[in-house]
């Protein structure tokens, strides 16, 4: 077996496999295989839960700070301070454009996973 890299191996195990020719060795290196696809199968959703739990975290916090905006935005609205209500009317729209373009990435993305 050759020891350079992953895919050589795999290639190599394929066609012993294919001849019938796998040795003790080789079903040891086999199983070490599928052993280590397992593992880092395992790690990477882990990482994954990581991931997302840290997203839905993000997308909380922005949501607050939209709920904020917008009762800073009625406030100023209130005391007729028109200025200070288009900024809150702008940072509002620009957060909500925010949170649409994740919901367009997401979209995107469970369309190329199909």
């Amino acid at each position: 077996m050759k020891e350079n890299s992953r895919e050589e191996d795999i290639e190599e195990l394929k066609r012993l496999l294919y001849r019938n020719e796998l040795s003790q060795y080789g079903k040891r290196k086999l199983i070490n295989y599928y052993e280590q696809q397992e593992k880092d199968y395992k790690r990477v959703l882990k990482e994954n839960e990581t991931y997302k739990k840290q997203y839905f975290c993000l997308i909380n916090r922005i949501e607050n700070k939209i709920d904020k905006f917008d009762y800073e935005f009625e406030k100023a609205k209130r005391k007729n301070d028109n200025d200070r209500a288009n900024y809150y009317w702008d940072l509002i729209r620009n957060f909500k454009k925010l949170l649409e373009s994740e919901d367009n990435n997401e979209i995107i993305w469970k369309n190329r996973k199909q």
